[in-house]
């Protein structure tokens, strides 16, 4: 079974798929409680279908979100994956989103997604049928303007009601569980998984490692 994490949004989420159904699903109902509740709800879960030697793959949204609750979901992943041996699918909230909305409007060829990140920063990417015109990252509204201006037919979508206009309807629309699991499918059946010593949580900036300084 492919073990789903969310710890992106304000609350942490768990699913179990077999192939292309969901088995299980919970969400718990505090908010902000990922780094106290992620392994205790990963214990109940499996603990209904016979225990953690049942998993074979590890699915995590993997942001952009909360950097703690990133953080707190991908080290999870990671310690499973070494500890059973299994691959990690590491999934962008953005462009999944993006595939959603395009796989769902047929007739709608290019579409862009927005998340709100610091003040007049916005984690953005932009995607057609054919090609990835904008990879997902963190631009500033300018930036943004003028990619909207260029591309007077994209669809503009989001997860969360934005505190910025852009001069075009907004439309927001949640990531469905039954899409993530197409897509984990589809990575498995592709065997295209991710590196889990090279993985890093999707935030703001990229985490650096700087060498230690000599001193002697």
């Amino acid at each position: 079974m492919n073990l789903y994490i969310n710890t992106s949004s304000a609350f942490c989420e768990l699913a179990l798929f077999q192939e292309d159904k969901i088995v299980e699903h919970s969400i718990h109902e505090e908010a902000m409680k990922h780094s106290t509740v992620l392994h205790g709800m990963i214990e109940k879960l499996l603990e209904k279908y016979g225990g953690v030697s049942k998993i074979t793959c590890i699915t995590l949204l993997n942001g952009p979100g909360s950097y703690t609750g990133l953080r707190v979901g991908l080290a999870a992943a990671k310690g499973f994956c070494y500890a059973l041996s299994i691959p990690l699918i590491l999934l962008n909230k953005l462009d999944s989103l993006c595939q959603q909305y395009l796989q769902s409007n047929l007739n709608q060829n290019a579409v862009a997604c927005l998340q709100a990140a610091r003040q007049d920063e916005y984690f953005f990417c932009a995607q057609t049928r054919e090609k990835t015109i904008v990879p997902a990252e963190v631009q500033n509204t300018l930036f943004i303007r003028e990619t909207l201006s260029n591309l007077p037919n994209m669809v503009l979508i989001s997860t969360d009601i934005l505190p910025v206009a852009f001069e075009r309807d907004v439309t927001v629309l949640p990531l469905e569980l039954e899409f993530i699991v197409q897509l984990a499918l589809n990575r498995k059946a592709n065997k295209k998984f991710n590196n889990i010593f090279h993985a890093e949580p999707f935030y703001l900036k990229k985490v650096h490692a700087n060498l230690p300084k000599k001193r002697f």
